[in-house]
């Protein structure tokens, strides 16, 4: 049987909207490494986090993983792969 479609809204809280973009992220980023890991490939994930009212840019960028050198490599060898195309 599957799922029931869900209601998708924002959460009201700022303070429990962060809490599960936290979560959210975390879990993500654990499915990303088990996927680049048990494949044998190579993945990169780019997140802007939430807005943040107190800080004077727009949102915080994240990445996985962390070494940004080496998603700039992955995203070089996508380019080039499509180029090939």
């Amino acid at each position: 049987i599957g799922r029931a479609k869900l209601d998708l809204r924002l959460i009201g809280k700022e303070s429990a909207r962060n809490t599960t973009f936290v979560k959210r992220k975390k879990g993500l980023e654990k499915k990303i490494y088990e996927f680049a890991a048990l494949c044998g490939v190579d993945a990169c994930m780019i997140i802007y986090g939430p807005n943040n009212r107190n800080s004077a840019c727009m949102s915080k960028l994240e990445i996985w993983p962390k070494n940004q050198d080496e998603v700039y490599r992955i995203i070089d060898n996508y380019k080039k792969y499509e180029k090939e195309k």
